[in-house]
């Protein structure tokens, strides 16, 4: 029976440290962690004996104490964190909309239904309604949604 109690609360901590460093934010597998270490607890006390009980309820505390302090420190944060800035702009469209209507590009990507598509030398996002689009296929822009060209094979 200790087996199983070290291994509810081994398991626990385990699922704890997962949900605070790899899957924050779910919370789900963060209270599964801390059910578990909850009822290893309660089977040392019932099972067990009183002592035991004790010392796991002492030991489950400290490891969740020291989880705790090593997640609301700044290091571990920073290396879970993405450094990497985003340097890309959009191609605003503007206002004038008819100068891209009824004019040919080609597909850098597979329209699925979104993908991208070069115009005059720029890419941009777009969008086939009704069709998969392969790359390197001349399309023609019958619309435009917002910063999106609406395309069809030509």
């Amino acid at each position: 029976m200790l087996g199983i109690i070290s291994a509810l609360i081994l398991i626990g901590i385990v699922l704890i440290i997962l949900e605070v460093l790899v899957i924050p934010g779910t919370t789900v597998v963060g209270f599964l962690g801390f059910t578990l270490m909850v009822v290893g607890v309660y089977l040392s006390y019932s099972k067990i004996n009183t002592t035991t009980g004790h010392y796991t309820l002492g030991i489950s505390l400290v490891a969740f104490i020291i989880i705790l302090i090593i997640s609301l420190r700044p290091k571990t944060w920073k290396r879970a964190m993405l450094n990497t800035s985003i340097d890309s702009t959009v191609n605003f469209l503007g206002e004038d909309k008819s100068k891209y209507i009824g004019k040919e590009c080609i597909t850098i990507t597979r329209l699925n239904p979104f993908g991208k598509v070069n115009f005059e030398n720029e890419y941009y996002e777009a969008k086939s309604y009704n069709n998969i689009i392969e790359p390197n296929t001349i399309v023609e822009i019958i619309n435009v949604e917002g910063n999106t060209l609406i395309v069809k094979p030509k």
